[in-house]
This record gives structure tokens, C-alpha cells and sequence, in this order.
């Protein structure tokens, strides 16, 4: 008993000393910059607040318009977030028949992919962070390059979206996980629905000694991110009801603002029902229609979704145990031809007909996006899961649509031939799963999340 005491002590003693380490490391890199980086936070602070003193806290700044303007404002960092908003502000087109103005307002991937189908979009400045080719993000060095200029920036961002609004003058501000946006538009005073399934930020833990520094930074964070995503009008939350519930580990609503909140369905842009029947769709993909039609839609950043599709297209190239074939897209807005072919792997940039091959597939390969885990419900489609490393999101993601007997999860460092032929022999030896997500598939069949937005939009206005 002593010696397991003794163990503790020692265990404990070695991760308050490397916990240390790691905090003195980190203050260093802020405070090299501190002295510039402050004096520049406090004069755009100054100018800043001098811009907004001119704008009158009231809607006298917002006409009365006689078209619908309807502003959407995604995050930027990867598809997810505009591929949310893009369908609702496609229903309200076809709704109005055109008579109505839409405005994206977004940056980096979400920018590209917006300009991509059409809609008008203004490019605000970026809020990013820097990533190991993994996807994993690097702390020392986001830090080390952004430093304290986090602050700076994301006030510029916020007022970019002031002048904006100032010039569109929108009847509604739709903002999809950004805060500047729905911190802009209550200034104007103009009502906001905010579309998030992460109400606070989860700090991802790479080893066990920074455990209390996470759970302090946790804690403040939620604290704060509550208080001012409560800001907006209504919130609505993309996520399935129980028990099909994908973020569990990230909506949890506080009860100041819970009459706030609804649970409406993960949005999607395209319905399996609004596909031709899959059959048809398998003969136009497939080589040899006996093959097992692997789909990987690869999400995340450009780096991490590049990086990924290169080792997967070695991986599944090499698999020789059962007669496959296998569809890579690393979504870049930019290409949308084949980049390349290796044996039975093509890799795409990007596929306009994603949802047919979707739906003619027989397993995905994901990287654990909320979206893209939500299109495989609605699909009924198996899934390989590879988190991105030390990403607490997708890894709570996984873990999620695993424990409904629908997905196999494969660690990053673990991801090889080897591991890929194991999850298909469970996959598609195991007969219930594809059961299971057929049950499943019929029991979202019926939620229109899309028509909930419209419907909140219509209530606000």
C-alpha cells in the first residue's frame, strides 16, 4: 500500500513539475511580445470605441425595407459552419422566389465556399489558429504568432460586421458560431439567431499534467461564452434529439437562457429522398458493381484535410482483402476535377455531386465533423471514424455515434492497413449494423431543421 502511496505522490509531484514547465514556456513566448502587443490592443481599443460611439444603440440605424434582408454570418475555419447556412438561405430564396436580399458575411475555407455557389459575400478578417499537419492544434505556436493580438482582431472583426450591417441594413442577423456577429448586430439592435452546437469551449488535454489548467480555463470559459452567446435573440442548436444526440459532451445549456434554446435536427443541404434511388446511383459510379463502395469525405482545414487524404489514398490502395473502391475528397472549393487515380482510389478536390455518392456508398471514412457525422445518419451509412489528434470535439463525436453500434473508431497514430481491414470485416461482417442505421435514418427522416430556421426568421421579423 505504501509503495502504490509513494507511486501517487511521485506521479503527482512529476506532473505539478512538467504542468509548471509548461505554463512557464507558454508565459514566456506571451510576455516577449506583451509590451508591443498592449500598446497596440489599447489604441485600436480607443479607435475602436470611438467608431461605435457614433452608432446609436436603437434600430432608427435600420430602414424598413420592402425586401427581406437576411444576414448570414458563418465561422470560417473549415466547410461546416457556411455548409449550415447555405441551405437555409437557399429555402428562403425559393420561398420568396427571389424577392428577397441575402448577404454571407465569412473568411478563409468558408469564404471560398460561399463564393462557390453564388451568394453575395463580404470577406471579413480572419480568426484562425495555426495546425500540426494532423489537424491538431498547435498551441506554443498560435500563441507565439497571435499572442495578446487576439483581442485586436476580433474587435476589427466586430467592427467590420457593424459597418457591414450599417450598409446592408438587415431585417435578421443568422450567425453560425461567430460572436462578433451577434455582438454587432445587438448594438444595432437588431434581432439575431444564433446556430451552435458547442456552447463552450472544451481545452484539448495532450497529456495528463495540464488536467487543472484545462479545467480552470473550461470553467471561465463557459462562464463567459454563456453570458455572451445569450446575446443573441434565439439559439438554436443543429443536433439531434435523444436519443440520437452527436454533441452531448458540448450542449449543455445553462439555465439562464435555456427558454432561449431549441433542439431542431442537424441542417443538411441535401435530403436522401430528393436523391435518384440508389441502385441507378451506384451503376454511374461504380467500376464492378459487386465493389464496396468506400466514401471519404475528408473535413476539417485545407492542411489537415490534404494531409489526411494522402495518407488514406497509401492506406486503401494497398488493401487487397476484399474487392473495394474508394472516393477521397478533400473539399478545396478551388478544384473540382480528379487531382488523381491510384488503382482502386480516386481523390477529388472537390465533388458537386457529393450527396449522390453519399448515397450510392456502403461506408464512410470521417474525420468526426459534426456535419459530416449528421449526413451518415440521415444517409443511414456506417462509418470508419479518425478523430483529428487532441481535438475534444470530434473525438466526443465519436464516441457518441459509437456507442449507437453504428461506427468504428480508429485513433490517428493507429490508423494503418491493418486497423482499416479490421473496422470493415466488423462493419460488414456485423449484419446489425447496417440494420441499425436504417432504423436510424427512418427516425430522423421526419425533422426539418432547415424550416425551423425559416420559421424563427418569419417570428423575429
Amino acid at each position: 500500500f505504501s509503495s502504490m502511496y509513494m507511486t501517487q505522490i511521485d506521479d503527482l509531484t512529476t506532473a505539478i513539475a512538467e504542468s509548471m514547465a509548461f505554463i512557464k514556456e507558454l508565459l514566456s513566448i506571451v510576455c516577449t511580445q506583451a509590451s508591443f502587443t498592449l500598446k497596440n490592443i489599447f489604441k485600436n481599443m480607443l479607435l475602436d470605441l470611438r467608431f461605435v460611439s457614433l452608432i446609436p444603440l436603437s434600430s432608427s440605424l435600420i430602414y424598413n425595407n420592402k425586401r427581406l434582408r437576411i444576414y448570414f454570418a458563418p465561422c470560417g475555419i473549415a466547410l461546416g459552419h457556411a455548409g449550415r447556412c447555405l441551405p437555409v438561405a437557399e429555402r428562403l430564396e425559393k420561398t420568396f422566389d427571389g424577392n428577397i436580399d441575402i448577404l454571407f458575411s465569412t473568411y478563409l475555407d468558408g469564404l471560398l465556399f460561399v463564393k462557390k455557389t453564388g451568394f453575395p459575400v463580404k470577406e471579413a478578417p480572419p480568426l484562425s489558429f495555426i495546425e500540426n499537419p494532423d489537424g491538431s492544434v498547435n498551441v506554443k505556436l498560435t500563441v507565439k504568432r497571435s499572442g495578446l493580438d487576439i483581442l485586436p482582431k476580433f474587435f476589427k472583426q466586430m467592427l467590420h460586421e457593424v459597418k457591414v450591417m450599417c450598409s446592408f441594413s438587415p431585417d435578421v442577423v443568422v450567425s453560425d458560431t461567430r460572436l462578433s456577429s451577434i455582438l454587432a448586430a445587438k448594438m444595432l439592435n437588431v434581432p439575431s439567431i444564433l446556430l451552435i452546437h458547442q456552447f463552450f469551449i472544451k481545452v484539448p488535454s495532450q497529456s495528463r499534467v495540464r488536467d487543472l489548467v484545462k479545467r480552470f480555463a473550461e470553467t471561465m470559459g463557459m462562464g463567459t461564452l454563456s453570458f455572451l452567446w445569450s446575446m443573441a435573440s434565439r439559439i438554436l442548436v443543429p443536433d439531434f434529439p435523444e436519443p440520437y444526440t452527436i454533441a452531448k459532451d458540448y450542449i449543455r445549456i445553462p439555465r439562464t437562457f435555456e427558454k432561449k434554446v431549441k433542439l431542431i435536427g442537424s441542417i443538411i443541404p441535401k435530403r436522401p429522398e430528393e436523391l435518384p434511388p440508389r441502385d441507378e446511383l451506384r451503376d454511374k459510379v461504380l467500376e464492378n458493381k459487386n465493389s464496396i463502395l468506400i466514401f471519404a469525405p475528408i473535413s476539417g482545414t485545407l492542411l489537415e484535410r490534404t494531409s489526411l487524404a494522402k495518407r488514406l489514398a497509401r492506406i486503401f490502395s494497398k488493401i487487397r482483402k476484399r474487392e473495394i473502391e474508394v472516393v477521397l475528397s478533400y473539399g478545396s472549393p478551388k478544384s473540382d476535377r480528379l487531382v488523381c487515380k491510384k488503382g482502386n482510389v480516386k481523390i477529388y478536390g472537390w465533388l458537386n455531386n457529393r450527396f449522390e455518392m453519399l448515397k450510392a456508398s456502403d461506408i464512410v471514412v470521417s474525420r468526426g465533423g459534426h456535419n459530416t457525422l449528421s449526413e451518415c445518419m440521415y444517409y443511414g451509412k456506417p462509418m470508419i471514424i479518425i478523430p483529428t489528434p487532441y481535438h475534444s470535439e470530434h473525438e466526443s463525436n465519436a464516441r457518441s455515434v459509437e456507442k449507437l453500434g453504428i461506427a468504428k473508431v480508429i485513433k490517428d497514430d493507429e490508423l494503418s492497413v491493418r486497423t482499416i481491414e479490421e473496422a470493415l470485416d466488423e462493419l460488414i461482417n456485423d449484419g446489425s449494423t447496417f440494420k441499425k442505421c436504417e432504423k436510424i435514418s427512418s427516425d430522423l427522416s421526419s425533422l426539418d431543421p432547415v424550416r425551423e430556421v425559416t420559421e424563427e426568421i418569419f417570428n423575429l421579423l
